[in-house]
């Protein structure tokens, strides 16, 4: 799930991405990991996401953790998409496992985008993750599509 805001944050002082957030407490790597992109797209591909759904999960995935498996974060979120465990993702291993983490993260965006296909990617993303900070899916696309096409042509 998303990083939640801190005093003075909820009011739009702090633009950084959640991953950047959550580096103060839990060491975030700069770049992605090269497997864990790698997964993301395998398991929306093996599902047959459309596009938008696609660069939702790398959105999100950026946004929450640079596209990082995490084993910390903000309260109990773990995992690349910043799951946590008391809010119904899974257990802990569950959502440490990145193929889990990203069907978790799909079985909810896939019918939030039938139900809603005007939503940007990045509404996309937030309608799974419910961040303090939606605006940063949508203000990741770049990096997001970067990702996509590194992951697409490995």
């Amino acid at each position: 799930m998303a990083v939640q805001a801190n005093a003075g944050e909820a009011e739009g002082k702090d633009h950084r991405a959640n991953a950047e957030v959550l580096d103060e407490k839990c060491a975030v790597p700069p770049d992605f990991d090269a497997a864990i992109i790698n997964t993301v797209h395998d398991v929306a591909t093996q599902r047959g996401v459309n596009d938008k759904v696609m660069l939702a999960a790398f959105e999100a995935g950026w946004v929450e953790s640079h596209m990082n498996n995490l084993n910390c974060g903000d309260r109990d979120s773990l995992g690349v998409f910043q799951q946590r465990p008391s809010a119904g993702w899974g257990t802990p291993e569950q959502i440490m496992d990145p193929v889990y983490a990203t069907n978790a993260f799909l079985d909810q965006a896939i019918p939030n985008d039938q139900e809603d296909p005007s939503m940007t990617a990045g509404q996309l993303a937030q309608s799974v993750q419910r961040s303090a900070f939606p605006e940063r899916y949508d203000q990741s696309e770049a990096k997001a599509r970067e990702m996509i096409d590194t992951a697409a042509n490995s």
